[in-house]
């Protein structure tokens, strides 16, 4: 995901309404209270201090589990959207908050041009959400245990505050050659899920390394890292 600047070409009749009651329910911090402390790592194209909508963070810990032995649990954390929206927004009687869900569902989503983004939420809440390096967002977490041979054995849901270590591709793919480093650690790991995997599905094979692939058909192809 590369760092662009938003694009203003998506507007509708609440959109400006809508940004103003971003900027209203943002003087307000977001409510961590009861919620599970984690940190994770969030990798794209930007450096870490570069302000953009990251929203999703990887984390991995192991443990030993009395039935299974050693387990590699994979927590996985997106961004928590809704805890900085009231709740029933869409039911508020102050227009100006109602906007806010109005304008939301019209858009249906952030979309990325190579341009720019035309974001779902007004850009002072989606700046809001974002995961900034070692800032508490809230977040929603799953966690999924897997034994030594890469089955799953136990998922579990979480809301959480996550703290995350922004990294760049670039810095990101020389931790993952230093040994014991977690981004290695995850590395084994995920290459181990895709063994298993690919050993009872028609999952087509992929390197992230060359961005090399095999589509559904079995043509082989590369990814085109622009287009992202």
């Amino acid at each position: 995901m590369t760092a662009h600047p938003p694009f203003k070409g998506r507007k509708n009749a609440t959109t400006v309404t809508a940004e103003r009651a971003a900027r209203i329910i943002c003087k307000t911090p977001p409510d961590l209270s009861g919620r599970t402390t984690i940190a994770g790592y969030a990798i794209d194209s930007a450096s870490a201090n570069t302000p953009m909508d990251r929203d999703d963070a990887v984390a991995l810990e192991y443990k030993i589990d009395p039935v299974h032995g050693k387990v590699a649990i994979l927590h996985i954390t997106i961004a928590d959207v809704a805890a900085s929206s009231p709740h029933g927004v869409h039911k508020e009687p102050n227009p100006t908050l109602a906007a806010l869900d109005q304008d939301a569902q019209t858009n249906g989503e952030t979309m990325y041009f190579n341009f720019g983004i035309s974001p779902m939420l007004p850009e002072t809440m989606q700046n809001r959400l974002s995961l900034e390096n070692g800032k508490e967002r809230p977040g929603l977490t799953i966690s999924v245990t897997l034994d030594q041979d890469a089955n799953i054995v136990h998922t579990e849901f979480s809301r959480t505050r996550i703290s995350a270590h922004c990294k760049s591709y670039q810095d990101a793919s020389k931790d993952i050659n230093v040994h014991a480093h977690p981004l290695q650690q995850l590395s084994v790991v995920a290459k181990h899920v895709l063994k298993k995997k690919s050993s009872v599905t028609d999952l087509p094979h992929y390197d992230p390394l060359t961005g090399m692939y095999t589509d559904s058909e079995g043509n082989q192809r590369h990814i085109n890292t622009d287009e992202l």
